[in-house]
């Protein structure tokens, strides 16, 4: 299996639902990788291939959840893609993109599609129905796909054993979609409004050392004695 790391864009869909909460963050970057983002690859890439071999006990039956649950969402469909990178445009008319990520699989029957994309970690995601990041893939999916009128996405989360799932539709969704992940990238790019301090996005952002609103928040003995 491959170690070597996806591109990302500066403002991916993983990343949006974090730029959406605080314009100013920032990636941290950090030459070590997290044991669990490792882990997390290694099952990407087991269920990517449908090998299983080298996982250990716990890690196969992470990867067999991901793949039981593919197959039962996604079954009878006319084609099947993997690792599918999705391009964002900032309009209809696709001449200059926002943004690219990739989706774990995408499964095609006549106009409708099934996105699904695997989530490692321990803890849980925004629900599909609000998701930036799965709305990001509906987005691109519609782009790739124009024949495709409703996309059912789905986040399988393994450790969890749990499913969030929603439907979006072209005519319903896709401008609504497209101003909102438009509007979170313009935003971030601007560094629109004043920080906001969150500890979803603060405690893996790389500017919070700075960032005054954060250390107004955090630093309880630092504000305690500020003003003496």
């Amino acid at each position: 299996m491959s170690n070597t790391p996806t591109p990302h864009a500066e403002y991916g869909p993983s990343s949006l639902a974090l730029f959406e909460l605080c314009s100013h963050y920032g990636r941290e970057e950090s030459d070590e990788v997290h044991p669990v983002t490792l882990q997390g690859t290694r099952l990407h890439e087991a269920v990517e291939h449908d090998n299983l071999n080298g996982l250990d006990h716990e890690e196969t039956k992470l990867a067999q959840f991901c793949l039981d649950e593919t197959k039962r969402l996604a079954s009878g469909a006319d084609e099947y893609h993997k690792e599918v990178t999705l391009d964002i445009a900032y309009d209809d008319k696709q001449e200059d993109y926002a943004t690219f990520g990739t989706v774990d699989f995408v499964a095609i029957s006549g106009d409708t599609a099934v996105v699904i994309d695997y989530k490692f970690g321990y803890h849980g995601v925004d629900a599909a129905t609000s998701n930036a990041q799965g709305q990001a893939y509906v987005l691109g999916v519609f782009e790739k796909f124009p024949e495709v009128q409703s996309v059912y996405l789905h986040f399988i989360l393994a450790r969890r054993h749990e499913v969030t799932s929603a439907i979006y539709t072209r005519e319903d969704h896709e401008e609504a979609i497209r101003g909102r992940i438009v509007t979170i990238i313009e935003r971030a790019k601007q560094k629109t409004g004043d920080p906001t301090p969150c500890p979803r996005v603060c405690t893996y952002c790389g500017n919070k050392v700075g960032c005054s609103a954060w250390i107004q928040n955090a630093l309880t003995l630092r504000n305690k004695y500020h003003d003496d």
